[in-house]
């Protein structure tokens, strides 16, 4: 078989049977991981969370004297007094489709595989936001690097996007993630 210029040619990664054995794996572990995370994703609401906040001693006219900060330092503010920039430069940086799709991006998942698969190690992420803002809000969740962890923060993701608005996920993640320098949430 061919075209006008030749026989077709299959790209040399495909050409490996590892590669379409991983592909393979990869995809009976998501039809797996999507049966658990349906099943898992239907029963009970996620708890409320609250985030450790620093703490602000005021004066009788509510000026701020001084803050102290725990083991992490953050103020929780509503998405309507984050930077609208900061908002858009994150969901840029972290997760494009974020607005488009569900709490899970299973295109994301399979590419980052793919990208693994082909580079021998773990080459990128495929976490939405709502992932992110799961493995970092839930500790039940877990942080250890296993499938079953996954598979709790895929059916925890898909909780949270069912039980809020893209806004309040987003304000949520904004107010939980690590910004580097002791630094959590957009406000600190």
């Amino acid at each position: 078989m061919g075209g006008a210029d030749g026989p077709v040619r299959v790209p040399e990664f495909l050409r490996d049977h590892r590669v379409l054995t991983g592909v393979g794996l990869v995809a009976l572990v998501l039809t797996a991981a999507l049966a658990v995370a349906a099943h898992m994703a239907f029963s009970g609401t996620l708890p409320q969370v609250a985030a450790p906040e620093s703490s602000k001693v005021l004066s009788a006219d509510g000026t701020v004297i001084a803050t102290f900060h725990g083991a992490q330092d953050r103020t929780i503010v509503p998405l309507s007094e984050i930077s609208p920039n900061l908002a858009t430069a994150v969901v840029s940086a972290e997760d494009r489709n974020f607005y488009r799709e569900g709490g899970v991006s299973l295109s994301g998942i399979a590419r980052a595989v793919l990208a693994d698969i082909r580079s021998g190690g773990a080459a990128q992420g495929g976490s939405t936001i709502t992932q992110q803002y799961v493995r970092n809000a839930f500790a039940q969740v877990g942080r250890q690097r296993t499938l079953w962890r996954k598979l709790k923060e895929v059916a925890a993701a898909e909780k949270l996007d069912r039980q809020y608005s893209k806004a309040k996920i987003l304000e949520l993640y904004l107010n939980t993630v690590y910004f580097g320098r002791g630094a959590y949430g957009a406000e600190a």
